[in-house]
């Protein structure tokens, strides 16, 4: 599993009408991407979920997959 990953961040003029709060999401927001503003309060450490797990086999170079 050797998957090259490439990130580009863009950042560009947000508009003010672009710009939601929480109470202003509505079902049509669903699947867009959307500028938020707000105030965080409170955070948690990150509990990291394993997804995919790779082995490798030193000898024969074989991946396994969980």
């Amino acid at each position: 599993m050797h998957r090259k990953w490439s990130i580009t961040i863009v950042y560009k003029t947000i508009k003010q009408g672009m710009v939601k709060s929480i109470r202003e999401l509505t079902a049509e927001h669903i699947g867009a991407v959307v500028v938020l503003k707000g105030i965080v309060i409170r955070t948690e450490a990150v509990k990291p979920r394993l997804a995919i797990a790779t082995f490798t086999c030193d000898v024969c170079g074989s991946e396994n997959y969980l």
